[in-house]
């Protein structure tokens, strides 16, 4: 998910597509807001996802979904003549949050010992890559 937001990803395509206007870059923007929310969609749906990390995955979306919601109005704002700055200025986009949270999600053990942890991200790893049954428990 770090690797479809940050650079080179959604954010550094929005920002793009601001400085050039160039409908690629808001192509690009859509399959990766596209490809994040399948993995949040995938993530939840893992075994023993916490509540905690439910929300944090809400943060994340929420502030991908306003990225996507932003680029519909730049081509509006170069239509009226705005110029780089004044577009940047109105779509402006708090991701502080999201980033941060992405971070916690990678780094972050939630409640649990080292090695339970290891245990479950053994098996989320294994589900995910569709290697054993997802019934089993921890």
């Amino acid at each position: 998910m770090k690797g479809e937001a940050g650079y080179g990803g959604l954010i550094h395509d929005f920002k793009n597509y601001i400085l050039r206007g160039d409908s690629n870059y808001l192509t690009s923007l859509q399959q990766k807001h596209t490809n994040i929310l399948r993995t949040i969609r995938k993530y939840k749906r893992l075994k023993n996802v916490t509540k905690e990390e439910k929300k944090h995955l809400k943060i994340v979306q929420r502030v991908f979904d306003k990225y996507l919601l932003a680029s519909d109005e730049i081509a509006q704002y170069k239509q009226e003549g705005l110029s780089i700055l004044e577009i940047d200025e109105k779509v402006k986009i708090d991701d502080t949050k999201a980033l941060e949270t992405l971070d916690k999600l990678s780094k972050t053990i939630y409640g649990t010992s080292l090695s339970q942890w290891s245990n479950i991200s053994t098996l989320r790893i294994e589900e995910w890559s569709g290697n054993i049954n997802s019934d089993k428990e921890f």
